[in-house]
């Protein structure tokens, strides 16, 4: 072999070491590179959890010594902390709505204990007197809800607090009065209805089908408040 071929061979075999070196550093600078950079995403994605944490404590230990709340604090939480607060008045309107459930229950009973067949038109009685001559149905599309909706599951706390002690008094009076006749049931529960409405009239208090219809029924708070507690288990 001459010493031209010879120096060309060398050339060649030293343009593959040089690829093949090339090839090699650039691997191991790409494996060191997303190394490097599952590091620092795991790094941020810890120190994001514990300032979130710090942050979330921070509110909770401001929250349990207030019993106000004003509308700059919670400003500033959200621009400081990126917490953002919704507060509503659901825990009242649950506890009412249990309240009214329960209430609805007892009096269904005394009322069949009073005679009562037709509890639908018994319950149409109350509201009757209630709501200025409504009926459960006409409350229904008044609020314009959807089928099979619950009216005490759309109304807001002072509208289930009226309902309730119309369901109450109603009760009461059956039991008290021991009324034993369907026709005399519902009379009673017709101006139990129409003596708390004077009441609300005579107290300065709103009528009843002018309060406003919730935006979102308790059914549907309450699946949400499911959905989140079911987010923060998994």
């Amino acid at each position: 072999m001459t010493q031209y071929g010879e120096f060309k061979m060398f050339k060649k075999l030293h343009r593959q070491m040089t690829l093949f070196s090339t090839l090699i550093t650039s691997g191991i600078l790409i494996l060191m590179a997303a190394a490097s950079l599952v590091i620092f995403e795991r790094g941020l994605a810890r120190n994001s959890y514990e300032r979130f944490l710090n942050n979330g404590n921070s509110c909770v230990a401001y929250l349990e010594n207030q019993t106000i709340l004003s509308h700059k604090w919670i400003l500033e939480a959200k621009q400081e902390y990126g917490v953002e607060f919704r507060i509503l008045n659901n825990g009242k309107r649950l506890y009412r709505r249990n309240q009214a459930r329960k209430g609805n229950y007892n009096l269904n009973k005394t009322a069949v204990n009073s005679g009562v067949k037709d509890l639908a038109r018994f319950h149409n009685a109350g509201y009757k007197g209630l709501y200025n001559g409504e009926t459960a149905d006409d409350i229904f599309k008044r609020k314009k809800l959807r089928y099979r909706e619950d009216i005490l599951d759309n109304m807001g706390s002072e509208e289930l607090a009226d309902n309730i002690f119309r369901i109450a008094q109603t009760d009461a009076k059956l039991k008290r009065d021991k009324v034993d006749n369907e026709y005399t049931a519902n009379s009673v529960h017709y101006e139990i209805g129409k003596i708390v409405r004077k009441a609300i009239k005579e107290a300065g208090g709103t009528m009843l089908e002018v309060l406003p219809t919730p935006k979102k029924s308790l059914k549907e708070l309450e699946k949400e408040k499911k959905d989140s507690n079911k987010l923060l288990q998994d």
